[in-house]
């Protein structure tokens, strides 16, 4: 894809992240405002986890990102920067949820309930939790143009010169989790809503090499 530029994440970014993720998730909120909050929460949950974070550019607008961490001694370090932003966003979150309906309020903090699983994953000593890959999403009209490939090859080189060997990551059923079994990641893990329901939505663990 011609005009791409990769680079680091930065502060500016965030409601540009924000409305990307709105695209894929947060999508039954019906108020915009809601929707932004819900996307800056998430993203700044994630940001704060990770010490490898890049976005796609072109044309000035942000098509892409991948961000992802290098766990050590069983611990995610935390990025300073996003720490305060990360507060206030969680606060007015928090406030915001005292009169959510149910739909808001899983989207304001579906991503921290998610992060206690892998947290756990983490503290199990499983091999492939030497790093994680927090997040990884594309602009839908940038998609099938190689934009992902280049992202999610940049954080895996990251990874492996941090010393990781193997990661982990997260991922559910309104994203293109085949994508990574293509990649010869293994589900290691799946948490349905409704266990009883084959059709309900899921998030997955996957585990691969670096």
């Amino acid at each position: 894809m011609d005009g791409i530029i990769y680079r680091p994440v930065a502060m500016n970014d965030l409601d540009a992240l924000a409305a990307l993720y709105t695209r894929y998730w947060c999508q039954s909120v019906s108020a915009p405002e809601d929707r932004m909050l819900a996307g800056r929460v998430c993203l700044l949950i994630q940001l704060v986890r990770s010490q490898h974070a890049l976005v796609a550019e072109q044309d000035g607008a942000v098509v892409g990102v991948c961000l992802g961490s290098r766990i050590v001694d069983g611990v995610v370090p935390e990025v300073g920067m996003w720490r305060d932003l990360l507060d206030r966003t969680w606060a007015e979150a928090v406030e915001r949820a005292k009169t959510a309906d149910e739909e808001l309020e899983d989207s304001l903090f579906c991503d921290w309930r998610e992060l206690q699983k892998a947290d756990a994953f983490i503290a199990s000593g499983s091999p492939y939790a030497e790093a994680q890959v927090t997040l990884f999403m594309v602009d839908p009209r940038a998609k099938g143009q190689g934009v992902g490939g280049v992202l999610y090859a940049h954080v895996h080189e990251l990874l492996r010169e941090s010393g990781a060997r193997r990661f982990f990551l997260m991922t559910d059923t309104q994203s293109d989790f085949a994508y990574y079994e293509h990649r010869g990641m293994k589900r290691l893990a799946s948490f349905p809503t409704d266990p009883d329901d084959l059709d309900s939505w899921a998030f997955f663990i996957y585990g691969g090499e670096l």
